[in-house]
């Protein structure tokens, strides 16, 4: 953050502000981060260095890394009834469907039909209306294909 000709480090998720430039008595054009460094610029003054390690305190990892590949996740729970969760992971944007078929290749429902986006997704399947019984799901995304077996159980 630039204010004032002086530097500030936000910390504590943004609770606290530092100030990290001394005395400084230019009025600074451009912050850039090359290897190692933090620099502040400007046209007539010079340039400011401060090593990162200075500055940063922690990093935070990414809770949520994107997928490495297609997947299609058993859903859970399973035997179900009557609703069941069926998660699958896209490593790019694709189009998608996701359909469940009874047991005679029937298709019963189909939850997704649309182009989604990379990431790990979710939909839940409602079988209230169904009788009990083996169905399969098939999930079909670009040049991925996969089909898994649940159980519904009333």
């Amino acid at each position: 953050m630039v204010a004032d000709s002086q530097i500030f480090l936000l910390s504590n998720d943004g609770t606290h502000l530092d100030t990290v430039s001394n005395n400084l008595k230019l009025r600074f054009n451009v912050l850039a981060i090359y290897g190692t460094n933090l620099y502040a610029g400007t046209l007539d003054s010079g340039v400011w260095r401060r090593p990162l390690s200075e500055l940063i305190t922690s990093v935070r990892t990414n809770a949520n890394p994107l997928p490495a590949g297609f997947s299609l996740s058993q859903n859970y729970p399973n035997p179900f009834n009557p609703s069941t969760r069926i998660t699958y992971q896209l490593p790019v944007s694709s189009r998608v469907t996701l359909k469940v078929y009874d047991a005679l290749g029937r298709l019963v429902e189909q939850l997704v039909d649309e182009r989604e986006s990379v990431g790990v997704h979710s939909v839940m399947f409602d079988a209230s209306q169904l009788a009990s019984g083996v169905y399969f799901y098939e999930l079909e995304a670009g040049q991925y294909h996969d089909t898994k077996k649940l159980l519904l159980l009333k």
